[in-house]
C-alpha cells in the first residue's frame, strides 16, 4: 500500500528542506511554511519516490532527503508513471498532480551527474485541491476518476 515515506519542509532558498513529522497543506496554497507556498499555483507541493533516491545511494550517491527540495517522499507508488491531473487523498488533504519534475540545478552540489540520472524520475508537482494535516506514515490514494485511476480502463 502507497505511503508517505517522510515529509519536509524549508522556508529559505538554499537551506534544504529538514524532515517534519507532519505538515498542513493550505488549498490553493500550498504547505504551510514551505518558501515555495503560494508562488505559483500548479506547483505548490513536490513529490518524490524513496525508492528513486534509495536507488541512487545503491549506485554510489550521498543523496539526502533534504537536499533533493521535495515535500513528499513516497513508498510504494508508481508516482513517475502518473499522469498530470491525477488526484491523491493523503491523510486529510487531496492533492492533483500538475507536472513532471526536472531535476534543479541545485542538485548538482552533491555531483554534477545527478541531473542526467533523474531525468524521467524526479518526482511530481501538485496543487493541494483540498487542504488538510498531512503526516510522515498516511496511507496514499489513487481518487476514483482522476487520470491515475486504472479501474475504469476498457481494453
Amino acid at each position: 500500500m502507497p505511503k508517505v515515506f517522510s515529509l519536509h519542509s524549508g522556508d529559505r532558498k538554499g537551506g534544504g528542506k529538514p524532515a517534519i513529522l507532519f505538515a498542513e497543506m493550505v488549498a490553493d496554497f500550498g504547505l504551510r511554511g514551505d518558501r515555495h507556498a503560494g508562488r505559483d499555483p500548479l506547483r505548490q507541493v513536490s513529490l518524490f519516490a524513496e525508492e528513486v533516491r534509495r536507488g541512487l545511494e545503491q549506485q554510489g550517491y550521498t543523496v539526502p532527503a533534504d537536499f533533493l527540495s521535495a515535500n513528499i517522499f513516497t513508498i510504494d507508488l508508481p508516482l513517475d508513471e502518473l499522469q498530470p491531473g491525477t488526484v491523491l487523498r493523503i491523510g486529510e488533504a487531496e492533492l492533483e498532480l500538475t507536472e513532471k519534475r526536472a531535476p534543479c540545478r541545485s542538485i548538482t552540489r552533491i555531483d554534477y551527474h545527478l541531473p542526467k540520472l533523474l531525468a524521467g524520475s524526479c518526482g511530481q508537482l501538485a496543487r493541494v485541491r483540498r487542504g488538510g494535516i498531512v503526516s510522515a506514515g498516511d496511507t496514499i490514494e489513487i481518487l476514483p476518476g482522476s487520470a491515475g485511476d486504472t479501474t475504469g480502463c476498457q481494453p
